[in-house]
């Protein structure tokens, strides 16, 4: 089994260098017994610490490298300590990466979830509104805004310069405000609501460049969903994530016990389910 000791004069030696650049620090270490190289280089990695803390901050380490052997079995290895780089956040041809938001939508909710507590100041005995939020004198109900769960995301990638032609910009107009006729990312069938696209064609020339259109598509969700309460014993049984879906109030009476009329309310008295978007194909989008 190799051994390492810290060369701590190597270390010493190497103060002025150091002072010129805090950025980065070289750490010397004394192998014995190893069994080669690569040997020796494993076990200062295992043995240097992977991070060190200077008046500059945190580096990393970044490489072991051999700077001597003066005989077989023994090493002496510098471990570089540097600021890490940026993350290169450029994408290859065909990769992607997505960015969400959650922070939800606001909806108007005539009727709620359960009435907690209802009292009056006369004496007289609450009216039952039947869960309805917010009713006027003349019955009308105003309701409340509430946060509800929203989800947008956008989905990153890096297509190829031959996609990039007009046939695909006007499908991509074409596919805005479509909702997926099948499973797609993950999503049931019409969840996703395509928000459109946008795009940034890459121009630089090189050897090493890989030219490509970095597009970015936008989309919004909204789950399916069953038993949708609506009113006093009323619910929907199903919805489609991108249905849209509202209530038709009636007016009724509200009679005390002595029959005489209290309040006349809007109530919930008949829900309706209806298409608004039209369905597309979204592998058509190649993502």
């Amino acid at each position: 089994m190799a051994r390492v000791v810290e060369a701590f004069g190597a270390r010493e030696s190497r103060d002025e260098e150091v002072k010129k650049d805090q950025s980065e620090e070289t750490r010397q270490y004394f192998v014995t017994e190893a069994a080669d190289e690569e040997d020796a280089k494993t076990s200062v990695k295992a043995f240097a610490p992977s991070f060190i803390v200077t008046g500059q901050g945190k580096l990393t380490r970044t490489s072991v490298a051999v700077t001597d052997s003066p005989s077989a079995s023994v090493y002496y290895i510098d471990a570089i300590y540097s600021k890490p780089e940026k993350e290169d956040k450029d994408l290859d041809t065909g990769e992607y990466r997505v960015s969400f938001d959650t922070t939800g939508r606001t909806f108007n909710r005539k009727t709620s979830i359960a009435t907690q507590a209802r009292g009056r100041g006369d004496g007289e005995k609450p009216i039952d509104f039947q869960r309805a939020i917010n009713v006027a004198t003349d019955g009308s109900v105003a309701g409340v805004d509430v946060v509800t769960p929203g989800l947008k995301f956008q989905v990153i990638k890096k297509q190829p310069n031959a996609l990039l032609t007009t046939d695909y910009m006007l499908l991509l107009e074409e596919m805005t405000g479509r909702i997926n006729d099948s499973d797609f990312l993950d999503f049931e069938q019409n969840e996703l609501l395509f928000l459109g696209a946008t795009g940034a064609q890459q121009v630089e020339f090189g050897e090493d460049i890989e030219l490509g259109v970095e597009v970015t598509y936008h989309f919004e969700a909204q789950q399916n969903r069953t038993d949708i309460p609506i009113g006093e014993g009323m619910a929907i049984p199903f919805k489609f994530g991108w249905d849209y879906a509202w209530v038709y109030f009636e007016k009724k009476d509200v009679f005390d016990e002595d029959d005489e009329l209290v309040a006349t309310l809007h109530v919930p008295a008949q829900w309706n389910v209806e298409i608004v978007y039209e369905q597309e194909d979204f592998d058509l989008l190649e993502i």
